[in-house]
């Protein structure tokens, strides 16, 4: 039996490890024997009119899915090692379980950037080169990227290639031939995406996943079953999911506005659905809902879209929405839809981790029935590149030294003239003298015009050797460039492809033997 799922992700250990080839799998290896055994709850759970049992199988059978199903994913983004820990956990699994591990490419997402980054050491140090992404539209989502010339993507890719020593050693060449593969005069993005994430698995040494998009889940029936009691019941829906989120904000003491989401909003007797909406090619916009006695408006933020009967929700018969609109998931309800209906286990990474405790308790709510169970895996790769062995306490150090040489001159010099150290023994003497004594107005102006006899003193000690201060500011100076070297030295978010294809070999390796010593008898047969 599997021990109870709130007791699986412990969340403080969510942090993404320090060291270079670290790794964090939770829960710890031993326990994810239990997690791709779903809740036993599904066959007696209806969404609509078909159970969730029904739905699950009826939607592996048309993705042609086996049973386990592992699903990782992420945004068809050029994402770091981290990211693609989650992929080689989920390759690792169903090496071992058998089933199918699964890559959910959230296409229906915007770019976060229209620029690639990537470090380059010169002559002078490093540098983090910012390379522009060709046609990265930010107001569009993946799928509706403008496609680019290949030429255009032929030229980032050499440019990353020249700024790295060993580009021969790396994944990027793996990854740019097959992005560049077979390919016309425009290079469509979520396709070019696939293709460099499938061989560049192969490169890792393990079985590439199979792709699921978002924005293809969120045509089918399915889907549609889902935003029918999403929209059934809009206003039970969001109390559920503002209170999951207050509780969070609560729990982890979270102030900011809008953290980790922002609550679904009324706006008169509209109700918000957690759920994009747009036109065709256009940008995603929030919905709105308001039901009727026989149907259910729906509304693009303000603007009125289209309406759904009640009697073709009940019955799940009411998708896909008509031309020229669009649905999609939104991040926290992506989730819910897809440890409901699809997956045995979500591997996410440590935010969606994090965030997935709300949407745990607003899901499990509303659909009064269990989520199939989560992992987290993350890594951290560091890249070849030359760093010091300082920290930000030898930064402290410094300063404070060469604060200290200016209040402290004696402290610092070699020699110091006699007299100018017995004149500053007494102004400190008197000093500490007016300090022990009653507070008065005229002790105070006293002791302002010793301070300023001590400051004159140390004026004329630093004078004995007038290049000290220089040098300790130095020190500062050049610990804080080491530093903001290092931090570009040392960033995990660079992009997997430009990492040595073995030491992604070498976290391939770790991950599978981690994940090795769970029992075969953790596969299953036949859908859920």
């Amino acid at each position: 039996m599997r021990p109870d799922a709130d007791r699986l992700i412990d969340y403080e250990r969510l942090v993404a490890p320090r060291e270079d080839g670290g790794l964090l799998l939770e829960p710890a290896p031993a326990r994810w024997r239990w997690l791709s055994e779903p809740p036993s709850s599904y066959a007696d759970a209806w969404l609509g009119g078909a159970s969730i049992g029904d739905l699950r199988r009826a939607w592996r059978e048309r993705l042609g899915l086996r049973s386990p199903v592992i699903i990782a994913g992420h945004q068809p983004e050029f994402f770091h090692a981290g990211v693609l820990a989650k992929n080689l956990a989920a390759a690792a699994l169903v090496a071992r379980v058998g089933g199918t591990a699964v890559f959910l490419t959230v296409d229906t997402d915007v770019p976060k950037t229209a620029h690639l980054r990537v470090p380059q050491a010169t002559a002078g140090g490093l540098r983090a080169l910012d390379l522009p992404i060709p046609g990265a539209d930010s107001q569009r989502s993946y799928t509706d990227q403008p496609p680019a010339t290949s030429d255009r993507w032929l030229g980032l890719f050499a440019q990353a290639g020249a700024a790295l020593s060993a580009h021969g050693e790396t994944l990027l060449p793996t990854f740019a031939r097959a992005w560049l593969a077979g390919a016309p005069p425009q290079v469509g993005y979520v396709d070019a995406f696939d293709r460099a994430r499938r061989a560049s698995e192969r490169a890792a040494g393990i079985e590439p996943l199979v792709e699921v998009r978002v924005s293809e889940l969120a045509a089918g029936p399915e889907f549609g079953a889902f935003v029918a009691a999403l929209l059934a019941d809009a206003p039970r829906f969001a109390h559920e999911y503002n209170t999951a989120l207050e509780s969070y904000r609560r729990r982890h003491r979270v102030s900011a506005p809008g953290r980790p989401v922002p609550p679904l909003a009324s706006l008169g007797d509209r109700v918000e659905a957690p759920l994009w909406i747009s036109r065709r090619g256009g940008p995603r916009r929030r919905m709105f809902v308001r039901r009727g006695a026989t149907d259910v408006e729906v509304y693009c933020e303000e603007e009125p879209a289209f309406r759904i009967g009640l009697t073709a929700l009940a019955s799940n018969a009411a998708w896909p929405p008509p031309e020229p609109w669009r649905v999609w998931p939104r991040a926290l309800t992506l989730s819910a839809l897809v440890r409901l209906l699809l997956a045995d286990l979500f591997i996410h990474g440590i935010g969606g981790a994090r965030y997935d405790e709300m949407t745990e308790a607003f899901a499990g709510s509303f659909f009064a029935v269990e989520l199939a169970p989560m992992a987290c895996v993350s890594a951290t790769l560091r890249l070849p590149l030359p760093r010091s062995r300082l920290g930000i306490g030898d930064w402290l150090a410094a300063r404070h030294a060469a604060r200290d040489v200016r209040h402290n001159p004696q402290r610092h010099l070699a020699q110091a003239p006699p007299e100018l150290l017995a004149a500053r023994a007494e102004w400190v003497r008197r000093s500490e003298e007016l300090r022990r004594a009653p507070r008065s107005r005229s002790a105070r102006v006293e002791r302002a015009a010793i301070f300023s006899e001590i400051r004159r003193v140390n004026a004329r000690l630093l004078e004995v050797e007038p290049w000290l201060a220089a040098r300790y500011d130095q020190r500062v100076e050049a610990i804080a460039a080491a530093l903001a070297q290092d931090r570009i030295a040392l960033d995990r978010e660079y992009f997997y492809g430009l990492h040595r294809v073995a030491d992604v070999r070498e976290l391939s390796a770790l991950i599978h033997e981690q994940l090795v010593a769970l029992s075969p008898g953790a596969a299953r047969s036949g859908a859920s």
